[in-house]
């Protein structure tokens, strides 16, 4: 057999004349022949292509219609043809991508709305002219009676409370805007917080009557314990766990000698490392200070500090209480220097003189008793005592507990053996000493040898 081989036949005939007549007849006869075979394949291709691509590229067009539309298209059999069955997988994979997306889009917009639902805050979503788009249940639950809330305007629907100021903070400096307020319509105090979004303003806001009742009693309690601190006559310190004074009331003030004011923080001063010994142990403790105000005067103090755990690390602290001992300290100076006096005069008279607690227990007597009587102790130089006569001792007692009881001077005469054994009259009596509010505080007494005088007078 021949090769196949492409080319072109080309037949030339001379022009005109019998023989070309003839040739051109010929040729044209199978050229016509030719071309019906052609048209005729043409068709029955055309009907073959009809049949066979006609059904299935129909149903891709059926189904990128309903997927325009936002529809499932149906599901396409696959037809044969590479190119039609690739826009089938094509249009398919993206109506399941869609799915997946629209039914996580669901699924968030269930969890939203069952956050917004659940949340104890009420919700609005605003468009660029603050009309509600949307509300939860709680912020429904506060529209005023006879309002329609969806498509009105926030500040219609709420316009003396908070609400107006945070909508046009928000939307005019484009963050967040917060502000607490007073709603009279709702009869409430109410806390709202605007956030400029993208297509509109968010507003979440809730009633806070409650924590703002709570508030004030906190505050008028505190004030009433501000007030009850300030006072009392006892200075009082809270110290935090940096050794930083947090609360100081009015006494403590005066007795530091710092001048109260409200919300400083006071530095301990180096003049009072008792008080600061007692922040750095954690622990409670006493002791007495000496501490130079600001005047330059000298103040004796007392302190007595407590350790307060805190619910965290370094939210201890430490409550100290502070007693002026100033005034004690004179008195017990003034009384030293006037117990001074009185045993320099006893010890100078002739008389025997001693004295005794509020009791009748004897705490003092000078020497002339030992000097006449040998005896040294303390309690032997009581009324009624060893060196008191027998015969004399049960009357002496009885006048010497008469007096204690009615708290009146006692007087008795008695004999008192001396240190040579003899016995010697001595006339006694002793004065209750009494503070300014009447309550005795010790006895003075004296005895006087009155010998001479009972014998001349027998």
């Amino acid at each position: 057999p021949l090769p196949r081989r492409g080319g072109a036949a080309i037949v030339g005939a001379p022009a005109g004349g019998a023989a070309g007549a003839v040739l051109e007849s010929g040729v044209v006869a199978m050229l016509l022949s030719g071309g019906g075979v052609l048209f005729g394949i043409s068709l029955l291709l055309a009907v073959y292509a009809s049949r066979r691509l006609g059904g299935p590229l129909a149903a891709v067009e059926r189904a990128a219609r309903a997927f325009a539309r936002g529809q499932t298209p149906s599901p396409i059999q696959r037809s044969g043809v590479v190119e039609v069955d690739f826009l089938a997988e094509t249009l398919a994979r993206a109506t399941a991508e869609r799915s997946a997306r629209e039914e996580e889009r669901m699924r968030l917009a269930e969890r939203q709305e069952l956050v917004l639902a659940t949340t104890s805050d009420a919700v609005l979503a605003l468009d660029d002219a603050g009309r509600v788009l949307y509300l939860n249940a709680q912020a429904a639950a506060m529209v005023p009676a006879g309002r329609q809330p969806l498509g009105a305007p926030a500040a219609v629907l709420w316009p003396n409370g908070p609400l107006p100021s945070v909508i046009a903070g928000a939307t005019q400096s484009g963050g967040g805007h917060v502000s607490t307020g007073f709603d009279p319509d709702l009869g409430r105090w109410i806390a709202a917080e605007a956030f400029r979004a993208s297509e509109g303003t968010i507003v979440f806001f809730h009633d806070v009557t409650q924590a703002r009742a709570l508030e004030d009693a906190l505050r008028q309690g505190q004030a009433r314990l501000q007030a009850i601190l300030d006072h009392l006559p006892v200075g009082v310190l809270l110290i935090g766990a940096d050794g930083r004074v947090t609360f100081v009331n009015q006494h403590a003030s005066e007795l530091l000698g710092q001048a109260p004011a409200a919300g400083t923080v006071l530095r301990l001063d180096e003049e009072q490392p008792l008080l600061q010994g007692a922040v750095r142990q954690r622990a409670a403790g006493r002791g007495e200070t000496r501490v130079r105000r600001p005047s330059g005067d000298v103040a004796f103090l007392r302190f007595a500090a407590a350790h307060l755990p805190g619910p965290g690390a370094g939210q201890e602290a430490t409550v100290v209480a502070i007693t002026d001992l100033s005034e004690e300290r004179r008195a017990a100076e003034a009384l030293r220097e006037s117990e001074l006096r009185f045993r320099t005069l006893a010890e100078a008279v002739p008389q025997i003189v001693w004295s005794a607690g509020a009791d009748g227990r004897v705490d003092y007597v000078n020497p002339r008793f030992a000097e006449f009587t040998g005896m040294t102790s303390i309690d032997e130089a009581e009324p009624a005592g060893p060196a008191t006569h027998p015969s004399d001792r049960d009357v002496v007692r009885e006048a010497w507990e008469r007096s204690l009881t009615a708290g009146e001077t006692f007087v008795a005469e008695y004999r008192l053996r001396g240190l040579n054994g003899d016995w010697r009259w001595f006339s006694a009596q002793a004065l209750p000493a009494r503070d300014p509010s009447g309550r005795i505080m010790r006895w003075i007494g004296a005895a006087t040898d009155v010998t001479e005088l009972i014998t001349a007078r027998v």
